[in-house]
């Protein structure tokens, strides 16, 4: 059998290939794959069920590709992250190893910092850890999110103050660093404790503030309501 390939691009032009194919296309087609960029998808997020890593699978998929199209879906992979009611089922304990992972990322390859554009962080009010005292008492994977806040911290220009922290400090240090580490949010969605206070956990000064600010201010300050 013969198949016959009709195009009405002019005879004698190469074929397009994703190394050819407009970067605008290779956009369109991946906002296909994503929850969060599809119109018909987007209100999922709000599912007491949504988990926002089945939506990403086939956007890592394209990754492996190309090396064009892994540019364009890198882009649109990392530009929204949701840390929200799928974690809290699960308690503390998820929620850090997620951050942990989003920030090991950032870490690893600091050129998707700046392709990060939206956070949704929503923290159970209830979920707490039990107070240990003595930096001793950390687990394995504790040090291991303590040494993390340490490395990207210290890439971000933020020093924490290493032997203070305490296992239930971590989620708080975590979600200031998430957002100090991406200079080019331009939304966030944040629901955290009030009696949070980021600039006790951190070698620096910072302004405070109870009311709604400029999302500028907020990466600088780490504070919010």
């Amino acid at each position: 059998m013969e198949l016959i390939y009709f195009s009405n691009r002019p005879s004698g032009e190469p074929p397009l290939t994703l190394d050819t194919i407009p970067v605008e296309i290779l956009h369109h087609i991946c906002t296909f794959f994503c929850d969060h960029c599809d119109p018909k998808k987007s209100h999922i997020e709000n599912s007491m069920n949504y988990n926002p890593n089945k939506g990403k699978k086939d956007l890592l998929n394209l990754c492996l590709t190309s090396r064009a199209l892994c540019t364009v879906a890198q882009g649109v992979l990392f530009h929204h992250f949701s840390f929200g009611r799928h974690l809290n089922h699960s308690g503390p304990v998820a929620f850090r190893l997620a951050a942990a992972s989003f920030l090991q990322g950032l870490s690893n390859k600091p050129h998707l910092r700046a392709v990060v554009k939206e956070l949704m962080i929503k923290t159970k009010r209830n979920i707490m850890y039990p107070r240990i005292l003595g930096f001793d008492s950390l687990t394995d994977a504790d040090r291991h999110s303590a040494d993390l806040l340490q490395t990207v911290g210290a890439e971000v220009g933020i020093q924490f103050r290493y032997h203070e922290l305490q296992p239930e400090d971590l989620r708080e240090a975590m979600v200031q660093l998430m957002i100090a580490a991406c200079p080019n949010l331009s939304k966030v969605e944040i629901q955290i404790p009030r009696y949070w206070a980021f600039d006790r956990l951190v070698e620096r000064n910072y302004t405070k503030s109870t009311n709604q600010q400029p999302l500028s201010s907020l990466q600088n300050s780490g504070r919010t309501c």
